[in-house]
């Protein structure tokens, strides 16, 4: 019995140690197939990130902008990035699949930049190391040189050895353009402030010479001679601190216009008045033409209009040698009576040295000079044609040149204007008709002649020409003695000279003709011998329509002065009670200089807050206010305002007239908003203030 028990015990526990390992057994079967499935799914894995890089690396390569070749370690082309095959026209990537370095670069390199290619390839396999440099290349075969940044990799296995390479072209065209235009504005610039150092040093040194000069002498002819020269070259600097604001406001695009009515002819009058003396001390011949047609009042900006064309002038009179000729001519080329614009054309042409055409981009370019050494023969700052053509365009209009070496040039350019309000009237005596007057005019310019000729046609009158005194004289000779009542005789002929034509005119005739001289010289030279031989009158050229019809208006009612150029009357401001306003010493006695001889009686003041008293304690003592704007105490605005602010009637009246460095539109319009009537710039034109203080003391009824 208990032999038995002992043997169902042992069998008990084999049966569990069986059981033990069978459970055993099903564990590490279990085990075994986890990682079995875990080994599948991490291979899977990796198969997976492993296409994703794949796919990653394809839309880097094909989506770069920069072209990308891989070599294999034979150094055949195993990959390329799609835009290298777009560049170069190939339809697949498999025509130079496996293809050497060197016949790859032979697609798209010759010669001197092949061999480059492959001997930095080369250097950089040798060396084991990263080569970059740059190349200029025409992958699209059109001609077309790009910049290219170029850099050959080699790439290595981990034990170091060269499995391939990898070959990227960087363009890098628009940075390399970038670059070389900075480089040029830069050096533009350089060169733009050296000469500008240059301009404005040669007038300063005759200002400081001839001033020295002028101390030291006792001659007084001597120092008139050193003030003229003082006076041209301060205005010449005042030209070149005026291209100089005028770049800046464009620069920082503050240019502006301001436009109103004005009469067109005397706007060209004006300018040609004051380059007609430089143009007849080099025996140029100056002539404008106006087209009839042309309004006699424009809506425009008279003073960018002017800058415009007397900057076309003074070009044409500086590159023009003597004995050469200018025209300025104006014309209506078109209008659009829809928007009320008229479409004038304005051009100036010489026959100077003209323009090569490698230097015509440059004209109008900021900072740059067609000839840009300093020691150039011509001068300037090459500003003014840059100016010009920005004015131009803010008035919607466009500008052009042409011009070739040894032809002379012409610049022109056409804008849009508004008739403007206004109508010019040159009235004749009563009893007098255009029709029944009859011309001579004697010049042995062709173009002078057909002036006369075109303004008599114009105008009604009727008019002959001569080519010279011969001609003239045989004219009259064949006429009624008193057919014609103005003969216009020009001082420079050939033969027989404009004062020996005048002079056998009067002695036949006597006054039954009147006699006008006409000539680019000054009056002044000529004046004591054509006073002597009887002429009647003088006009200057060029000639312009009104001045010829304003001679011929004052010649027939035989007025007893000749016609010459106006001066300023003296005492015509006789009793004027102005208050001067200004800090700076030298600025007050300019003022009072400059209207020492018209009767004024001026009192000082030295800051705002002083005018402000003066004028407080005695309104009534003052006619007009001259007001300076950077002063101490209180400021020209601030002393206006209080002025006009003041309990006082005549604080709501007396003119007051802004007299300031700050002469910008914005400027101007700041002096009228604090309560000022009008703005004189300095430095002060003493025409420019008498007329304003004309206009400013009849508006206040003195």
């Amino acid at each position: 019995m208990e032999e038995n028990n002992n043997t169902e015990k042992a069998a008990q526990l084999e049966i569990k140690k069986l059981t033990r390992k069978i459970g055993q057994l099903e564990s590490i079967i279990e085990r075994n197939k986890i990682s079995g499935l875990a080994s599948k799914n991490l291979n899977q894995a990796k198969d997976a990130e492993q296409k994703k890089l794949y796919r990653y690396m394809d839309l880097l390569l094909d989506n770069s902008p920069d072209m990308m070749l891989i070599f294999d370690d034979e150094n055949k082309l195993e990959y390329c990035s799609e835009v290298f095959t777009e560049k170069l026209h190939l339809t697949s990537f498999d025509l130079i699949k496996g293809h050497d370095y060197s016949e790859i670069f032979m697609l798209f390199a010759y010669r001197d930049r092949l061999q480059r290619l492959i001997s930095n390839f080369d250097r950089a396999l040798e060396k084991k190391t990263s080569v970059s440099f740059e190349e200029t290349l025409d992958f699209d075969g059109t001609g077309e040189m790009k910049f290219f940044k170029i850099s050959f990799s080699p790439m290595f296995d981990i034990a170091g050895k060269i499995e391939g390479a990898l070959l990227i072209f960087h363009d890098v065209t628009e940075e390399k353009m970038a670059q070389d235009t900075a480089v040029q504005a830069n050096s533009a610039k350089s060169d733009f402030l050296a000469n500008m150092s240059h301009e404005m040093r040669t007038p300063m040194n005759a200002i400081i010479g001839m001033t020295s000069i002028a101390q030291s002498t006792q001659d007084v002819d001597r120092k008139d001679y050193c003030l003229e020269k003082i006076s041209d070259a301060a205005s010449h600097l005042l030209g070149i601190i005026n291209n100089v604001l005028d770049m800046s406001k464009i620069e920082a695009n503050k240019l502006e216009l301001s436009n109103h009515d004005f009469n067109f002819e005397h706007m060209m009058m004006k300018i040609s008045t004051v380059l007609a003396f430089s143009m007849s001390e080099r025996d140029i011949n100056f002539t404008v033409k106006i087209d009839p047609t042309i309004p006699a009042f424009v809506h425009s900006d008279e003073q960018r209009l002017s800058q415009v064309i007397t900057n076309f002038l003074s070009n044409a009179t500086k590159f023009t040698p003597e004995g050469g000729s200018v025209k300025l001519i104006a014309s209506r080329v078109g209008a659009d009576d829809s928007k009320d614009l008229n479409y004038l054309r304005i051009s100036v042409s010489d026959n100077g040295i003209g323009i090569p055409e490698d230097q015509m981009e440059k004209l109008f370019v900021s900072f740059e000079q067609g000839d840009n050494s300093i020691s150039r023969k011509y001068g300037g700052t090459g500003l003014g044609l840059a100016i010009s053509k920005r004015i131009v365009e803010l008035m919607s209009g466009t500008l052009s040149v042409e011009s070739s070496p040894g032809r002379g040039s012409t610049f022109s350019f056409i804008i849009p204007v508004k008739k403007g309000e206004g109508v010019f009237h040159s009235s004749l005596p009563e009893g007098i008709t255009w029709g029944n007057i009859k011309v001579l005019a004697v010049d042995d310019s062709q173009e002078a002649r057909d002036y006369f000729q075109n303004t008599g046609e114009v105008l009604g009158f009727n008019c002959d020409v001569a080519k010279d005194g011969y001609e003239a004289l045989s004219l009259m000779e064949n006429a009624e003695a008193d057919e014609y009542n103005v003969v216009f005789v020009d001082w420079r002929m050939p033969g027989m000279n404009g004062l020996e034509v005048a002079e056998k005119i009067k002695e036949k005739y006597k006054d039954k003709v009147v006699v006008i001289m006409i000539s680019s010289s000054e009056w002044g030279e000529i004046e004591e011998e054509a006073s002597r031989v009887g002429v009647d009158g003088f006009i200057p050229k060029p000639l312009f329509t009104s001045s010829l019809t304003d001679c011929i208006n004052n010649v027939l009612v035989f007025d007893e002065n000749p016609i010459v150029p106006a001066k300023a009357d003296a005492s015509i401001f006789d009793g004027v009670r102005i208050l001067l306003a200004e800090d700076v010493d030298i600025n007050r006695e300019i003022v009072k200089g400059l209207l020492e001889d018209t009767g004024v009686i001026i009192t000082e003041a030295e800051n705002g807050q002083e005018v402000v008293d003066k004028f407080s304690a005695n309104p009534d003592d003052f006619d007009i206010i001259f007001m300076d704007i950077h002063m101490p105490i209180k400021d020209g605005y601030m002393a206006t305002r209080e002025i006009r602010g003041l309990e006082i009637p005549r604080a709501k009246t007396i003119p007051i007239l802004a007299m300031t460095a700050n002469v910008f539109r914005n400027d101007v319009e700041k002096c009228l908003a604090s309560g000022m009537n009008d703005h004189v710039g300095k430095p002060l034109d003493v025409g420019e203030l008498i007329e304003k203080m004309k206009r400013q003391l009849a508006l206040s009824g003195k």
